[in-house]
C-alpha cells in the first residue's frame, strides 16, 4: 500500500512555500513526472501540484500514529 503527505516549505528564492510530496516506495517504481501529472489531472489547479516529490521508505508519524508533517518539513530542508 501506498501512502502520501504533503507539506509547504518555505523557499526565499520565490518569496514564499514550496509544496512537497513525501511518498512511501511500496510495491514497484513510481515516476515522479506520471504522479504530477496525475495530481494535476485530478485537481485541475497548477497551483496544487506538489514543486518536488520524494520517495520515502516511510513516512514519520507522530505518537498517536498521524503523519508527522513538521518532521518532514524538516527533513526536507529549505528548497534549493
Amino acid at each position: 500500500m501506498r501512502a502520501a503527505a504533503v507539506c509547504a516549505v518555505p523557499d526565499p528564492q520565490v518569496d514564499g512555500d514550496r509544496i512537497h510530496a513525501a511518498v512511501t516506495a511500496a510495491d514497484g517504481p513510481l515516476d515522479e513526472q506520471r504522479l504530477r501529472a496525475h495530481v494535476r489531472s485530478e485537481l485541475g489547479q497548477d497551483h496544487l501540484v506538489p514543486d518536488r516529490v520524494h520517495f520515502l521508505a516511510c513516512l514519520p508519524l507522530t505518537p498517536v500514529g498521524k503523519v508527522d508533517k513538521q518532521a518532514l518539513a524538516r527533513q526536507f530542508g529549505p528548497a534549493t
